[in-house]
């Protein structure tokens, strides 16, 4: 009666497992990147709806957008309230549209955008996701 297996047999196994996860490696790279960019721009969108919220309490805020590097920031009365380093985070890169380096996202005392429409691009590696924000403050994402 034969119990286990064989060293052979171990090494066949071992081998397609090697070649399965070697094959997978770049789908997972892809998955990981689509999920960053995706990630980013909904913990951006939250704290677009975050500003929005401290204009209503506060009568006004900012949300600063900075490109390099890559920060978020919500401001209101002169008060940094939150900053998050969105791309050491989620290593991804900022583009602002117009190729500013920086864009302010101002809401008034009843949570209205007062600024001019801009995008945000996400990137990491071949994922790309963008957010449009209008200069009502509404928000598209793309």
């Amino acid at each position: 009666m034969r119990r286990g297996f064989t060293l052979l047999e171990l090494t066949g196994v071992l081998t397609l497992l090697a070649l399965a996860a070697s094959l997978s490696f770049p789908m997972g790279r892809s998955v990981r990147d689509r999920l960053a960019v995706t990630g980013a721009r909904e913990e951006l969108v939250g704290l677009i709806t975050r500003a929005r919220a401290e204009a209503l309490r506060r009568g006004s805020s900012s949300l600063i957008v900075v490109q390099n590097p890559t920060e978020i920031r919500i401001e209101a009365s002169g008060e940094l309230l939150h900053r998050v380093d969105i791309g050491a985070i989620w290593k991804i890169e900022l583009v602002l549209s117009g190729g500013r380096p920086t864009v302010e996202l101002r809401f008034d005392a009843s949570g209205l955008g007062r600024m001019a429409a801009s995008s945000v691009t996400l990137t990491r590696g071949k994922a790309v996701a963008r957010l449009v924000i209008s200069a009502y403050g509404r928000i598209r994402r793309e």
